[in-house]
């Protein structure tokens, strides 16, 4: 039986497992982006398979699962953070700017790049992760996180800049 013959259903434990360990990966790859902690990627990873299990009914297999569950996870990481008030401190610029570094990050290697994105300020490092890694618009990440478009995009460019920097750094070193 497939996930999807098993959404209707009461789906088994091995069935779970076999789900677990088939998007697992994928998902605790994403949460750690988001936090820099194992620990806490793995508390994310928990929190949205329970989330998932429960509303496995609902998956419309319009989407991949994978897809579907990263979405999933994504919300229970923001609604962590928007609980901890933590974009208290995003600034409200409704300026623009013009997207200057992506000639630059494409030069870095994947593990470096990973590695300055996790020196980023949470803040910035979320609204970069959504927008350059998940592909969501400045629309999408407005309303995930309930900012204005501008300080999507002004917070983008100021990760961009920072990781500018770092990989300037990087070079001379």
């Amino acid at each position: 039986m497939t996930f999807l013959e098993a959404k209707n259903k009461e789906i088994s434990n091995k069935e779970i497992k076999k789900l677990y360990l088939e998007i697992a990966p994928k998902l605790k790859g994403v949460a750690y982006r988001y936090c820099k902690d194992e620990s806490k990627a793995e508390d994310y990873v928990h929190d949205a398979f329970i989330i998932i299990i429960s509303k496995l009914h609902t998956f419309r297999a319009e989407s991949n699962i994978k897809t579907w569950a990263t979405r999933i996870l994504i919300n229970v990481i923001l609604g962590d953070k928007q609980k901890a008030k933590f974009f208290d401190d995003i600034d409200t610029l409704e300026s623009e700017f013009e997207d200057n570094a992506d000639s630059t990050l494409t030069i870095i290697a994947n593990n470096e790049i990973l590695s300055s994105v996790m020196k980023l300020p949470e803040g910035k490092r979320i609204i970069f992760n959504l927008y350059v890694v998940e592909g969501y618009s400045h629309e999408e990440i407005a309303q995930m996180l309930n900012i204005s478009e501008g300080t999507s995009k002004s917070q983008l460019a100021k990760a961009k800049q920072i990781l500018r920097s770092i990989y300037q750094n990087n070079r001379y070193e």
